[in-house]
């Protein structure tokens, strides 16, 4: 099992395969166009989510994108 602190929230995973940061957020509902995600205090490129494969510790801040006026 592999365990992620997303959000200041622990979150369990079962899979026994490499999780990508982009299945992680499909896993938690955010489409990974709207927002920015922080990796163990760096930013991400959206272009390397799917190339970015989670390790258990892992911690993951997600900052949702807003428009508006």
């Amino acid at each position: 099992m592999m365990q992620i602190r997303y959000n200041n929230q622990i979150i369990d995973f079962e899979n026994k395969a490499p999780v990508t940061l982009a299945e992680f957020l499909k896993h938690v509902s955010l489409d990974e166009k709207v927002v920015t995600v922080i990796l163990n205090e760096q930013i991400v490129k959206t272009a390397d989510y799917d190339k970015t494969i989670l390790s258990n510790g892992d911690h993951i801040d997600v900052v949702e994108l807003i428009t508006g006026g």
